[in-house]
């Protein structure tokens, strides 16, 4: 048998904790804790009349992560450098004006709350996208439903009830469009499924994951295959850097995870939307992708864009093109059904602008 000197095992216990114990070092914050700025949250488009979320910012250390609703603020809105109105408190920090704005304008929100630094922000309102054509291609459509079952006081089943159903598919997109010459234009492909949760009562929701790809329509050598994806492109946005004025042709994979309630009155869709997005807007989405995908500890953490002056947020822009692919999914939820064994594979549908 093999011995061991009591000296030496004593020495490697101490040894071993004075190695732990040399990890730990307390740091004091030494640092003055700075007051909460304004923090200014609008996305404004001419479908929609202009609304901004107002709240003030915490502390870094604070335990809530929520920001604080500002009630009380006096928000003005200017257009092109005129006052337009006051923009009206809503709830839950949402100020509403009672105007959209149109394409081209540049707006102005200044906002004073008593006891807090003014704030300011600007930005210009997108054009709308040169739309040619939609091409869509739905293929490995596949469903199954979710049952609800009421039994009587034996236990018998007395009654089956469909309540729901799960819809899966893949769909392939081509969107041609001319991007304008006589600026740097960005873009945002914008997959959804209306109503969701956040509307009125209805429980049908979906999940999109898009998968981009570019190629110039005018020239498919592989060489000018622009990468706009990637594990930083979260909102997948990209820039006419390559291709300025030219005709381009996006082209995308979606694979579309839906739960449509089959006992709500409103029809469930999927929208397909490529937008015209402002500098503003973009930078900002860029960094916070940017900033989410920095997980590496020893990485500068990115700084998310900010375009408020005296405070903190994003004041953005963008504009839907005029005809957005518009899929019904009660009707692909008919064409999986048809083929009773929960699969159907390409099913087209075209939908040309021009």
């Amino acid at each position: 048998m093999k011995k061991f000197n009591i000296f030496s095992i004593f020495s490697i216990f101490f040894l071993s904790i004075l190695l732990l114990n040399s990890c730990e070092k307390e740091i004091e914050f030494s640092n003055k804790i700075t007051d909460p700025l304004i923090v200014v949250n609008s996305i404004i488009t001419p479908d929609s009349i202009i609304s901004a979320n107002i709240t003030k910012s915490k502390f870094f250390l604070a335990n809530n992560e929520t920001f604080d609703n500002i009630e009380n603020a006096d928000v003005s809105v200017f257009v092109n450098g005129t006052f337009k109105e006051k923009m009206s408190y809503s709830a839950n920090g949402k100020y509403m004006a009672t105007f959209a704005p149109n394409a081209g304008d540049v707006i102005e929100l200044k906002v004073k709350v008593n006891g807090m630094p003014d704030v300011n922000c600007q930005t210009v309102v997108s054009q709308k996208p040169d739309f040619i054509s939609i091409d869509t291609t739905i293929n490995n459509l596949s469903y199954y439903t979710q049952t609800k079952y009421v039994t009587d006081s034996l236990g018998n089943v007395i009654k089956i009830d469909t309540i729901s159903a799960n819809l899966n598919f893949d769909m392939n997109v081509k969107i041609r469009f001319q991007d304008n010459a006589n600026e740097i234009n960005y873009y945002r492909l914008s997959p959804k499924v209306l109503p969701g949760f956040n509307n009125s009562n209805s429980y049908s929701y979906g999940y999109v994951n898009v998968a981009l790809e570019g190629v110039l329509s005018d020239n498919n050598d592989a060489s000018n295959l622009i990468n706009i994806s990637g594990s930083y492109n979260y909102y997948n946005i990209f820039s006419d850097e390559i291709f300025n004025g030219k005709e381009f042709t996006l082209t995308c994979t979606l694979n579309c995870y839906c739960t449509i309630n089959l006992k709500d009155s409103v029809t469930p869709y999927l929208y397909i939307d490529l937008q015209n997005i402002n500098s503003d807007y973009y930078k900002y989405l860029y960094t916070r992708s940017m900033s989410s995908d920095s997980s590496d500890p020893f990485t500068e953490k990115v700084q998310i864009y900010s375009n408020v002056n005296g405070g903190i947020g994003i004041l953005g822009a963008y504009n839907n093109g005029d005809n957005s692919t518009k899929i019904n999914l009660l009707d692909l939820l008919k064409k999986a059904k048809s083929t009773h064994n929960n699969n159907y594979g390409g099913y087209n549908m075209k939908h040309k602008t021009k």
